[in-house]
């Protein structure tokens, strides 16, 4: 009997090591991963914070006049100024129109929120417009409109903001989505999956939305945020819903542009959202690319995207 067991301890030895090595090496693995990520996502946040890409900037045709009509781009969650400068020239020198440009930050959004909802008062001089175009880029941008029209619409506000939201209500005449919105609806896993695939992509710098360790470690972490501070998840959908309920059906037309090739917004989920708005009766239009990927319509398609957007703008202006 001794001998068995002699024998058998020393077989089951090296593959009781090889399991210990095992684990031990999984640990190391995923503490030196999560330490990496730790460190590209604080890089990220400095890089963000001061990089000046977040504070509101108003673009103006003619110096020291304002144009009839004006524009409020909204950027995508870690595009630059640099990024959107040929939408900006597409609108300030093509169709002389005033630019507002605001890009939400993907950290710490709440103060630069704030800020921009100030900025937008104070620079953008209703009783002088014709009409105010707002142009949405991806859902970071439909969840600062949303932000922006729940700020607004909030109520026991002060006499000059009810002023003033009265004459944006009544000037906001023309909306542009770029690949969006979408409205999340059900389980929380699709909205983290879908903030994971954004992040991958942002802290990549490319466009790829998966990458095995990453992407997994960037859920986790989302789950955990979710988890301390579920508020923070229902906040994000209320901003998208808002979007149709303060936007007034018989005065706003809708276009949308998106693409069927579009890894991060898949095409039908826009025309979902499509759908609700015709319901809801607001005038719709849309151009969907075949070839373009996400955000990308205007550089791959300058002349369609353009003429498109153009025509929209000036139909059936008052």
């Amino acid at each position: 009997m001794s001998t068995t067991l002699s024998i058998s301890r020393r077989n089951h030895l090296p593959l009781g090591r090889l399991l210990v090595g095992g684990v031990a090496g999984l640990i190391v693995t995923t503490l030196a991963s999560l330490a990496l990520i730790r460190y590209k996502m604080n890089q990220f946040k400095v890089a963000t914070l001061k990089s000046g890409n977040h504070e509101p900037v108003l673009f103006k045709p003619i110096e020291g006049e304002d144009a009839q009509d004006i524009v409020i781009i909204l950027g995508w969650g870690g595009s630059t100024k640099r990024q959107l400068s040929r939408i900006v020239e597409f609108y300030s020198k093509q169709l002389k129109m005033d630019v507002i440009l605001f890009i939400q930050p993907m950290v710490e959004p709440t103060n630069h929120l704030r800020k921009f909802t100030d900025f937008v008062r104070n620079n953008i001089k209703l009783e002088s417009r014709q009409q105010v175009v707002l142009h949405i880029f991806s859902q970071n941008g439909a969840s600062t409109l949303g932000y922006l029209l729940g700020d607004l619409f909030a109520p026991t506000r002060s006499e000059e903001t009810e002023r003033f939201r009265s004459l944006f209500e009544s000037k906001v005449q023309k909306v542009i989505f770029d690949s969006c919105p979408v409205e999340v609806e059900g389980s929380i896993h699709k909205s983290l999956r879908g903030g994971t695939r954004a992040m991958t992509a942002i802290l990549l710098g490319r466009a790829q939305y998966h990458q095995p360790v990453l992407s997994t470690i960037l859920y986790g972490i989302l789950w955990f945020t979710h988890l301390m501070n579920p508020e923070m998840e229902k906040e994000r959908r209320q901003r998208i819903r808002s979007i149709r309920r303060h936007l007034r059906p018989e005065l706003v037309s809708i276009l949308f542009l998106y693409s069927t090739k579009d890894e991060l917004i898949p095409s039908n989920l826009v025309e979902n959202f499509i759908d609700s708005a015709k319901k809801q009766g607001f005038k719709t239009e849309s151009l969907r690319f075949e070839d373009s990927a996400h955000i990308v319509h205007f550089k791959d398609h300058p002349e369609e995207y353009g003429s498109k957007v153009e025509k929209f703008i000036e139909r059936d202006q008052q």
